[in-house]
């Protein structure tokens, strides 16, 4: 028998295993790199912090990377309760889709019970380090949504022939183009996320399957994305923390993030010992239709929300009768149904998200924990240990329901 009568049909697998390694070492590269631009920081991080958003990033790239083809779209993870990199929200699920600004594309779905669905188009690449470019903001809800929750959204440079409904145009001309999909929820527990699909109206589906080397290509481009979206995040950390601010304050940061249209953002650093609890009071603006507040570690990802409070919003957060919100931090639980668990980590970032209004004036104080409950009204909302843990059971059954992979 002729052992090589098939070989011409083999894959190189000198130049595949060659490539691998390539792969590896750049991961080490990248990695290494970012690790001395954090350590070099004014406020250097706990290095596990960026060990952890580097697994993130990566977890995002493999997911998406070597597979992306423009002409055949889907929504791939970018940031959720299991990559919680980033300046994560809790509330919301992040999605991306990979499109050509000569393609047509039709989005279908159904539009669910999740309190906001919000589609941005940016001009760019979610995984380089210059800021991307954001081109149109949908509010989900501005579209036309049939009776029954369906919905169909075109994107393509020319509006089809005779067609009326829910469109958008592309710049023919970039072929670096990316949809972020934001599904924001209120209630975790009973909302029912959208179900969106996205498909290229031009090339046939069935069109011969991508050539294999491909993904040896591609592959190649995850230790750029890890890079880039970090130092991405890093760039922005820094201009937030050049701004004369003082620890255990907060401060307007809009200005600062991409951000959906219609909302600001609100930044703290905060450095207290297991004996000592920050305290926020504000009162919610009139016109907000949305707000939230939650704990990151000091290299921005979110502290775990799935089982811990690390997070409240305007559902869950309770309003005293004076008409004040008041937010506790510190790490044993004070039984203060707004407390926000910083667990172990001696320096915490807060962050406050308003939708459909400004950042408003917020007072913040710390007090001996000991002493908490002198600094707090009697009316303020308590629970007993009972509530708490049905509440934290809750909070893990709410994010598990949502799509995250």
């Amino acid at each position: 028998m002729n052992n090589n009568t098939n070989n011409e049909h083999l894959p190189d697998v000198s130049t595949a295993a060659a490539n691998w390694l390539q792969f590896t070492k750049s991961l080490a590269e990248t990695g290494s790199s970012i690790h001395a631009r954090a350590a070099a920081s004014n406020n250097p991080p706990d290095l596990t912090q960026v060990n952890e958003s580097l697994l993130w990033a990566l977890c995002s790239g493999l997911a998406a990377l070597p597979h992306i083809d423009r002409n055949r779209p889907q929504w791939y993870p970018l940031i959720n309760s299991a990559v919680r990199r980033y300046n994560v929200n809790a509330d919301t699920v992040y999605s991306v889709a990979y499109l050509h600004g000569a393609g047509c594309y039709r989005i279908a779905g159904r539009r669910g019970s999740v309190f906001m669905v919000n589609l941005q188009l940016h001009s760019g690449d979610p995984g380089q380090e210059a800021p991307t470019a954001l081109l149109i903001d949908i509010n989900l809800d501005d579209c036309h949504i049939e009776a029954d929750g369906s919905f169909e959204i075109i994107f393509s440079s020319k509006r089809p022939t005779n067609y009326s409904g829910n469109w958008f145009s592309l710049d023919p001309a970039n072929d670096k183009l990316f949809i972020l999909l934001r599904q924001i929820a209120y209630d975790w527990l009973n909302e029912i996320d959208a179900q969106l699909s996205i498909l290229s109206l031009d090339p046939p589906v069935d069109e011969p399957h991508p050539n294999r080397q491909t993904i040896d290509t591609q592959m190649t481009e995850i230790a750029a994305y890890i890079n880039g979206s970090t130092s991405a995040m890093m760039n922005v950390i820094d201009v937030q923390h050049s701004r004369s601010v003082s620890i255990n304050a907060v401060q307007d940061v809009t200005t600062t993030l991409p951000t959906i249209s219609d909302q600001a953002y609100t930044h703290g650093v905060i450095e207290i010992d297991d004996q000592t609890a920050w305290i926020a009071e504000f009162v919610i603006p009139t016109n907000s239709k949305y707000w939230s507040v939650q704990l990151m570690d000091s290299f921005y990802n979110a502290l775990d929300y799935t089982y811990h409070q690390t997070s409240i919003n305007g559902y869950t957060g309770r309003v005293d009768p004076d008409g004040k919100v008041r937010v506790i931090v510190c790490n044993t639980d004070p039984l203060v149904a707004n407390w926000l668990d910083k667990g172990d980590y001696p320096r915490t970032m807060i962050r406050f998200r308003w939708f459909g209004t400004s950042h408003p004036a917020i007072t913040t104080k710390t007090v001996p924990l000991a002493e908490l409950n002198n600094h707090l009204p009697t009316s303020t909302a308590r629970l007993t240990p009972a509530q708490r843990q049905q509440a934290l059971r809750q909070r893990a059954m709410g994010l598990q329901m949502r799509r995250r992979w």
